[in-house]
């Protein structure tokens, strides 16, 4: 029997460890809406959104290397773009996690690991169901250009709710 592969998401030979800025799109599980309601195009958020929304302000917290621009909590999807920011010289000291008392170098997988970690605990011990897609999606943000049609598109994300390929009715 042969198993089947997965194919790579990642962009080959990119250290996702690099300082940059990075678009990235966070799905439930089954595109399930848990965070909330879109309503008259602004997004209402639940109590499982709001835990979303607390755990995503959060990230700098664990990474300190890290900054939050944009972003956007949907109802069944996560949208924001981290920057990730590294001095050289004090890198090893801030720009890692230790996970069961090894380090873990702050790349773009583990912060959304660690941050799709968090919303899931914080449900659980709150009894409320809930369940993450697998992997995620990225964008490597390399111009300015793109910067700012990736934000706009986050800002204005829930006005157009009904176009998203996220969207279930």
């Amino acid at each position: 029997m042969t198993i089947p592969t997965r194919k790579p998401i990642r962009l080959a030979g990119y250290d996702y460890s690099w300082n940059g800025l990075y678009f990235v799109t966070i799905c439930c599980k089954d595109r399930v809406c848990y965070f909330g309601n879109i309503i008259s195009q602004t997004m209402f958020l639940n109590e499982l959104g709001k835990i979303a929304e607390d755990c995503w302000n959060e990230i700098p917290k664990h990474f300190p290397c890290v900054l939050l621009h944009a972003y956007i909590i949907m109802p069944n999807h996560v949208h924001g773009i981290i920057e990730i920011q590294k001095d050289k010289q004090v890198e090893d000291l801030f720009c890692t996690k230790r996970e069961f008392g090894k380090p873990q170098k702050a790349t773009l997988s583990t912060i959304v690991s660690q941050y799709k970690s968090a919303v899931s605990k914080t449900l659980y011990r709150n009894n409320l169901s809930f369940s993450w897609q697998a992997r995620f999606h990225d964008h490597i943000i390399r111009t300015e250009k793109s910067y700012n049609v990736i934000s706009e598109y986050i800002k204005s994300n829930p006005s157009k709710w009904h176009e998203d390929r996220f969207f279930i009715p």
